[in-house]
This record gives C-alpha cells, sequence and structure tokens, in this order.
C-alpha cells in the first residue's frame, strides 16, 4: 500500500510541474508580446508586407498597415483574363488579416501580410468569363494562392492573371486524327516549296490564325493570291469536320478552277483572309503535304477527349447552266468557241454535331455560296436564224461573260432533302456566320 501511495503523489507532482511549465511557457510569450512590445516595440529591421514597423507596438504597427493597405486598394486593380474574355477581381474580395499578421511577426526579419480570398467567390466570379467546362479545368487553389499572395506585398499596380496559364493539364486526352481533304494541283512546284517550308500548322487554346498574315510573313516562298486560295480552300474543307471555329472567310464571283463548290476559302492580299480560332483548351495541327506534286492534301489532329464529333456536310445545291454567245466575225472559216463557260452553283454547307453514338445533335448552318455561271462565247462566220434558246450578240465582241439566269430557269436540284434540311435552308439568310463576296 506504502509503494502504491507513494506512485501517486510522485505522477501528481510531475503531472503539476508539467502544467505549471506549459502555463508559464504561454504566459511568457503573451506577456512579451502583448506588454514588452507594447511598451518597446518591434526591434530593429522589422518590417510587414515592406513596411518598417521597428521600434512599434502592435496597435502603431497595425495601424500605419491599415493605412497602407487603403491606400493600396485604391490604386491598385487586377484583371482575369480567359483567353479573348476578361473580368475585374474586386479589391473588397480581399480580406487582410491585420491582426495575426501583427501577432505572429518574427523580429528582425522582413514578414508577409497574410490575405485571403473566398474561394466558392472565386469560382462564382469565373463562371462568367468562361464555359462551364473550361472553367472547371483551372486551377482554383493555385489561383487562390496567387492572388493571395500578390495582395499580400501590398506593392500598387495593375494585376493581370492569364487563367490559361493555370488550366490543369490533362494527359488523358491524346492527340488524334480528326479530319481530312484533298485537292488536285495544276503546277504545284511554288505551292511544294511554300508547303515545305510550312508544313505543320499549330493553334494554341485561345488564339487565332490568319492565313493570309502567314503568307505574307514568308518571304522566302512567294505564292500568288489563286495558290493561295487554293491552301487556304483545301484547310477550311478539312477544319468544318474539326471543333475549329471560322471567324472570317471569303468567296469569289466565280467559282475557281480546282476548287469543290461550298469550300472555297478566297484569298487577296490586304483584302481576303481565312482566320480560324481555337476555343477549345488544347491545340490543334494542321499538316499539309503534297504528293508528287499534284495532289495537295491537309489533316486535322486535336485531342481526343471530347465526347463530341464534327462532320461536314452539303445540303441541296442547285447548278445553274452557262448560256450560249454566239459572235460574228468576218474571214473566220470554221466555228471557234473561245470560252467553254462553267456552270453556276448555290450551294449550303453544314457542320452537324454527333454524339459517341454517331446520332446528331445540332446542325449549324455554315456557309450559303452563290457563283455565277460562265457564259459559253462562239465565233462564227456566217450569220445564220437565231434559235430560241441562243443569245444573238451580233457583232459585239465585248458581250458579258457571266450572267443571271432569268428567274434561276436552268436550276435543279441535284441532291432531295428531308423536311428538317429544308426547314434549316429555309431561315438560312437569318443564320450565316460567312461573308460572301465578289469576286475577281
Amino acid at each position: 500500500m506504502g509503494l502504491s501511495h507513494n506512485f501517486y503523489r510522485v505522477f501528481l507532482l510531475l503531472l503539476i510541474s508539467a502544467i505549471m511549465v506549459t502555463f508559464l511557457s504561454k504566459a511568457g510569450t503573451y506577456a512579451y508580446e502583448n506588454v514588452f512590445l507594447e511598451t518597446n516595440g518591434f526591434k530593429q529591421n522589422t518590417s510587414i508586407a515592406g513596411i518598417d514597423v521597428s521600434k512599434q507596438s502592435n496597435k502603431e504597427a497595425a495601424a500605419k498597415i491599415k493605412e497602407k493597405m487603403i491606400q493600396w486598394q485604391g490604386n491598385s486593380s487586377l484583371t482575369l483574363t480567359l483567353f479573348d474574355q476578361e473580368v475585374e477581381f474586386p479589391m473588397g474580395d480581399i480580406h487582410f488579416l491585420i491582426s495575426e499578421s501583427v501577432a505572429t511577426a518574427d523580429q528582425g526579419i522582413e514578414n508577409k501580410l497574410y490575405t485571403d480570398v473566398n474561394q466558392t467567390r472565386l469560382i462564382e466570379m469565373l463562371q462568367d468569363i468562361g464555359e462551364e467546362e473550361l472553367v472547371s479545368q483551372i486551377d482554383i487553389k493555385r489561383l487562390k494562392t496567387e492572388i493571395e499572395n500578390w495582395a499580400g506585398t501590398l506593392a500598387q499596380s495593375n494585376q493581370i492573371i492569364y487563367l490559361e496559364d493555370m488550366l490543369v493539364k490533362n494527359h488523358q486526352g491524346k492527340e488524334s486524327f480528326l479530319s481530312r481533304s484533298e485537292l488536285s494541283l495544276k503546277s504545284g512546284r511554288s505551292v511544294d516549296e511554300w508547303i515545305s517550308n510550312n508544313h505543320i500548322l499549330t493553334i494554341q487554346p485561345g488564339k487565332s490564325f490568319s492565313f493570309l498574315e502567314l503568307v505574307m510573313s514568308d518571304n522566302d516562298h512567294v505564292l500568288a493570291d489563286d495558290e493561295s486560295s487554293l491552301i487556304a480552300s483545301a484547310i477550311y474543307e478539312a477544319v468544318l469536320s474539326s471543333g475549329l471555329e471560322v471567324k472570317e472567310r471569303h468567296t469569289s464571283t466565280v467559282l475557281p478552277d480546282g476548287i469543290k463548290p461550298g469550300y472555297e476559302a478566297k484569298i487577296k492580299r490586304d483584302e481576303s483572309d481565312l482566320v480560324l480560332a481555337n476555343e477549345s483548351i488544347y491545340p490543334y495541327k494542321i499538316k499539309l503535304q503534297t504528293q508528287n506534286g499534284r495532289k495537295l492534301i491537309v489533316e486535322v489532329f486535336g485531342k481526343d477527349d471530347s465526347a463530341w464529333t464534327y462532320k461536314a456536310r452539303s445540303g441541296s445545291y442547285q447548278s445553274f447552266e452557262p448560256k450560249q454567245i454566239i459572235q460574228f466575225k468576218t474571214g473566220v472559216i470554221n466555228e471557234q468557241v473561245i470560252n467553254p463557260g462553267k456552270p453556276g452553283y448555290r450551294i449550303f454547307i453544314y457542320r452537324d454535331v454527333l454524339d459517341s453514338n454517331g446520332k446528331k445533335l445540332e446542325s449549324k448552318l455554315m456557309s450559303q455560296d452563290f457563283y455565277l455561271p460562265v457564259n459559253k462565247i462562239m465565233v462564227k462566220n456566217k450569220r445564220p436564224s437565231i434559235p430560241e434558246n441562243v443569245t444573238d450578240s451580233g457583232i459585239n465582241e465585248d458581250a458579258s461573260e457571266n450572267s443571271l439566269p432569268e428567274e434561276l430557269e436552268s436550276t435543279h436540284d441535284e441532291n432531295s432533302l428531308d423536311s428538317s434540311t429544308a426547314e434549316e435552308e429555309g431561315q438560312s439568310d437569318k443564320n450565316l456566320s460567312q461573308e460572301t463576296e465578289e469576286g475577281e
């Protein structure tokens, strides 16, 4: 019994001693921070957020920091940008923990000013400047920390944070083939040389691509406008079956040789351009190559992590047969064809959005193009009787080569339309997003 009694006495004594040591330690720290510092202030060379608080009490230091903080809020700004969108971050949403910063400051060194940004409020703000899918890829914790660290310096500035640099890297999606187009080349040497120097075009997330700027920047390999138009048209046809957006595109009055109706992208220096935009969070690559100088191939590659796919298609199109113009000249022995003519076209191009099962979710009208027919011009020596369906130009050698058929008399629908497509084309004038202009 005596041994057990002595054990408990010793244990109790040790417990009381431990409690006293802990209390005295805390009391000493409290006394130092709240009595000694209040009397003698911080040591020399002590600063908080660049503000010298040497020989100042806690209250004096806090008041000095608050004054500087108010001044900073009035003279600084923070802009968050996400590609082409931006929003001003309210300075009042940054909370400064002045008391905590003063209480925990170390003597004789530079100390940080603690701040806090409400994460829920930050997410709500981001949703106002970008699509939900894109915003969900932003590293919110990293963004919150960067704002807090910037504000904690109290360095007056107009700060810009580029949110595209804070997108979470997704390594699950891999670069995959998306679409392809082909065009025949008549004389491919200059095109060959240009493509050898520009065989891969990369469009980064949130960036735009101007084909005309690319052509004009390559001083070593000069392309004629018709050659530029041929390459741009092949690119345009390929990107229609991808997620790239078409921001600018032009067409000619008469369909150029070698280009499919509905897929022309006219290039003319200082006037007509093809501009594409990448509004996704991954880069797109456009690869160009030629085969034996006779064929141009364009392939589009991008990340294969979307549940959607895109497919370009033509709706109905009408063709307009050219009129025949006969000119009469003396001394012409045999009938001569001056211009064989070519038909005109009216065509609708759509981009279908498909789900993973190939079901059409949406159909967007990308363009409605119209090309005038080129009249066939013949020269004869003798003036015969004029058939009703032939235009007599007499001896007028300057007869117009292009004319619009009266009331579209020679049109014919080469593709039957279902009711949904017919309805889409009935609204085409309201929905067109591409510009058609007169060409050469």
